[in-house]
């Protein structure tokens, strides 16, 4: 993951960019159990994702329903 710079500016202008109300499930498992930690990756779920047809940039072109999503 690349570092981004923002310049000079107020973090509260550069929150609504980083912080986006998209979301994924969850691709892999934490554990403390052992006394160490333990990240298991989940490779078949890392790119599982959901939005809402009505949400997508470009979407003059393509019919959906109300409640429709896009995985």
């Amino acid at each position: 993951m690349p570092i981004h710079r923002f310049g000079k500016r107020h973090i509260e202008d550069i929150l609504p960019e980083v912080n986006t109300p998209e979301s994924v499930n969850h691709w892999c498992q934490v554990d403390t159990r052992t006394g160490t930690l333990t990240c298991v990756l989940q490779d078949d779920h890392c790119f599982d994702a959901e939005m809402y047809a009505d949400e997508l940039k470009d979407a003059e072109d393509i019919e959906f329903r109300e409640d429709q999503r896009s995985t």
